[in-house]
């Protein structure tokens, strides 16, 4: 078996941390290590670790001085790390018992050449319930495949954009300088893995939900909280899908679909939550929807619904002020 680094950020995680940690320590798969990498925080997560550092072989510590974000503290993790494979957790998220197993016996293949990446399915762990999503069962478990069949399927169980469940090939990471992209701070998840997957070949699923995703409740989304670079991020995303070679022509419609969705709830959080004003809203809305990837994507998308076909019609025509001005029409009445 080949060493699997497991790399755990934290930020003020002191009523989960030790969780996360003794999760991943507990993993079975005999060839581990685990790098938790705390990035300034100010409450007692700090002396946790050192605390379970002394207690778990496994573990590393590393303590940044300043903060610098969560993409920061992953490439310090990545730096650190040992193992030929790779997997990333947040530190309030948790693993069930089987992960690193069950990811590496996945994407070890019976012929031909290993996977380059393999996906499990997870658990949406909120306040008052537990929601199941596995991954979709697969005929062929080694092959580009899965982005023309199983991709749009994988989005829509967030499978797709969700960054840990997956074992990345470290290797591969490092050939090719791939690092979380710190000016993002949101969408970055979604970044890494759509770059990854411009990169890699062979993808592998394995069923069985074995990733805890913790839900904080209601209104803590980021797809409900305005973000000051929510839009632009989400742009950051679209770029590096439309880089993604090999696609489906079903894939790739269903994709810049769900793409303009992301991208236009993004926007229309300015109108709803942002203290933005009318003139910054449609300076926000001119300098990301003029951009040559949002216009190849307005020309290309086949919308659904009136409202989505009335936006691309607007916006394939960059009428942006009429839409900025059907947004303010639009969530006023909210």
């Amino acid at each position: 078996m080949e060493k699997i680094s497991i790399i755990i950020p934290s930020y003020n995680s002191e009523t989960s941390i030790e969780r996360c940690i003794r999760s991943a320590a507990l993993q079975s798969y005999p060839e581990k290590e685990i790098i938790a990498v705390d990035d300034a925080s100010t409450d007692s997560t700090p002396k946790i670790l050192r605390k379970l550092e002394k207690e778990i072989p496994s573990l590393r510590v590393i303590l940044r001085e300043k903060n610098g974000g969560v993409s920061a503290a992953r490439n310090t993790g990545m730096e650190a790390a040992a193992g030929r494979w790779l997997v990333t957790l947040d530190g309030d998220d948790y693993m069930e018992q089987g992960m690193l197993e069950a990811l590496y016996a996945a994407q070890v293949p019976a012929e031909g050449m290993p996977a380059q990446l393999s996906i499990c399915g997870m658990n949406l762990v909120y306040p008052d319930r537990t929601e199941v999503i596995e991954a979709p069962a697969a005929e062929k478990r080694y092959a580009a495949v899965f982005l023309t069949q199983y991709m749009c399927t994988l989005w829509d169980k967030h499978l797709l954009t969700t960054h840990a469940n997956k074992l990345y090939d470290l290797e591969l990471i490092r050939k090719e300088g791939l690092r979380y992209r710190e000016d993002l701070r949101i969408n970055e998840d979604i970044d890494f893995v759509f770059r990854y997957l411009a990169l890699c070949r062979n993808i592998a699923m394995t069923k069985g939900a074995y990733m805890n995703y913790v839900q904080h409740g209601a209104g803590e989304s980021n797809i409900t909280v305005y973000r000051e670079n929510g839009l632009s991020s989400s742009l950051a995303v679209l770029e590096d899908f439309q880089k993604i070679e090999d696609l489906s022509e079903t894939s790739l419609n269903g994709m810049e679909r769900r793409l303009l969705v992301h991208i236009l709830s993004f926007a229309g959080l300015m109108y709803q939550k942002s203290s933005l004003t009318e003139e910054q809203k449609l300076d926000e809305l001119n300098r990301n929807f003029r951009t040559e990837s949002f216009r190849q994507l307005v020309r290309d998308v086949k919308p659904r619904g009136v409202k989505e076909k009335i936006a691309v019609f607007l916006l394939k025509h960059e009428w942006i002020r009429m839409y900025h001005e059907l947004c303010r029409l639009v969530y006023r009445k909210r």
